[in-house]
């Protein structure tokens, strides 16, 4: 995946928060995108912790979804 699909991806995943707020997997997937991001590229400061709380998020929206806690075992 590219730089451009990556920030599209992004994009993506943050307008599905917007536009529902309590879909868990958007926050889970975007948590996931940006822990790979940080482990692999690097990433800008705060962007790391932000991974953690959006996969916090997905977890606590539901509890049982599986891309959650993989995106908390990723972060």
């Amino acid at each position: 995946m590219g730089e451009e699909d990556r920030r599209i991806a992004h994009d993506l995943y943050r307008e599905a928060i917007e536009l529902a707020p309590d879909f868990a997997l958007a926050y889970a997937e975007l948590s996931e995108l940006m822990s790979r991001v940080c482990w692999i590229y690097g990433c800008a400061a705060g962007d790391f912790e932000e991974a953690d709380r959006l996969a916090a998020r997905a977890l606590e929206l539901e509890p049982s979804l599986a891309q959650a806690h993989l995106a908390r075992g990723n972060y």
